[in-house]
């Protein structure tokens, strides 16, 4: 189980402000998903990974390297995912 599939876990059992905040990065499929996906693909699962957390205590990122075969479309789909999700989710204190 990944870092991401713990807050998930957690969050289904309380609201995503509830549960602890601590660093979590990742978790994108390098290969089939930012590699072999499209970039509508890139930008559903960016963004889900971004709501499942709340925008608090998440690094978007690969899963590891990002292939340097990736399309520049799909970079730029993880990119304008973060942009998009991040000022949903992101409320002022």
């Amino acid at each position: 189980m990944t870092s991401l599939d713990r807050i998930r876990c957690a969050a289904r059992r309380q609201p995503v402000d509830r549960v602890p905040v601590a660093p979590y990065m990742g978790n994108l499929d390098p290969v089939e998903l930012l590699w072999r996906g499209s970039a509508a693909a890139v930008n559903c699962a960016a963004t889900q990974d971004i709501m499942d957390t709340g925008g608090r205590g998440f690094i978007l990122g690969s899963g590891c390297e990002v292939p340097v075969e990736a399309p520049r479309e799909n970079i730029k789909a993880l990119i304008q995912a973060a942009h998009a999700t991040v000022t949903l989710t992101i409320q002022p204190e």
